[in-house]
């Protein structure tokens, strides 16, 4: 028999069975220069949209369909969301980082029965 139960994660409720899941909570540091003509209070806005939707274990992942089980959160991943944000020229720094590990350059690997979900981000727009 196989139970079926409700969890609750940010504002969504998620069906799930019996497995047990993990969430894991990933924070982005980014530097972003802002193209001349635009805001840069709304670029950051907009880039912080952007990651909070991209990290959401319903909606998020690269495809919009939610976010896999298991999979890492790579920076080239991180680097495609902000590039696609309005505003931004360039992209100088981005570290990714999860409670209780040192902040990443390059990925964050979480357990095989963990989703990422969004953190706090910090966006720098010069």
């Amino acid at each position: 028999i196989s139970r079926v139960g409700l969890v609750y994660s940010g504002n969504h409720t998620i069906l799930t069975n019996d497995e047990p899941v993990e969430y894991v909570k990933i924070s982005v540091k980014c530097k972003v220069r802002v193209k001349e003509k635009d805001c840069p209070t709304e670029v950051k806005r907009n880039i912080q949209k952007a990651l909070e939707g991209f990290l959401d274990p319903v909606k998020g992942g690269m495809e919009g369909k939610g976010w896999p089980k298991g999979h890492p959160v790579y920076t080239a991943e991180i680097r495609t969301i902000i590039g696609r944000v309005d505003g931004v020229d360039t992209i100088e720094d981005i570290l990714i980082c999860t409670e209780g590990q040192p902040c990443q350059k390059d990925a964050i690997r979480i357990s095989p029965i963990a989703y990422a979900v969004s953190g706090e981000h910090q966006v720098e727009v010069m």
